[in-house]
């Protein structure tokens, strides 16, 4: 960041953060979101934040390692990614308190101009 801040570009970079790995506890998305607001405002530069969206990979063939119980007949569901139920599946560490406190947080940080964005 601070070579993209010295050649003046830094305001045409954006970041993308991702949390909701199958490790992950609120504990490590508040590192995730502190990470994003410290860069932002430091330099200024946009961040966006997504949650993570599983598909096959490596990820999804040790899934089962990381108590997500699903299999692939989510993905016949064509809103599979906006149900709720699969997302709490695929997201064993995560409640819907944590998900209220991700986007309280964000709402916040966007109040506060910081440049991020939360989808």
């Amino acid at each position: 960041m601070e070579i993209l801040k010295a050649q003046g570009i830094v305001d045409k970079c954006m970041l993308s953060f991702i949390i909701g790995f199958p490790w992950e506890t609120k504990h490590e998305i508040d590192k995730t979101l502190s990470t994003m607001e410290d860069i932002s405002t430091k330099y200024g530069v946009f961040c966006n934040l997504n949650w993570l969206i599983y598909l096959p990979s490596k990820l999804w063939d040790e899934r089962y390692e990381s108590n997500i119980y699903v299999d692939e007949n989510i993905f016949d569901d064509p809103l599979w990614l906006t149900n709720p139920e699969i997302f709490f599946k695929v997201h064993p560490n995560i409640n819907l308190e944590t998900v209220k406190h991700v986007e309280a947080t964000c709402l916040k940080l966007k109040e506060n101009k910081v440049n991020i964005e939360y989808l």
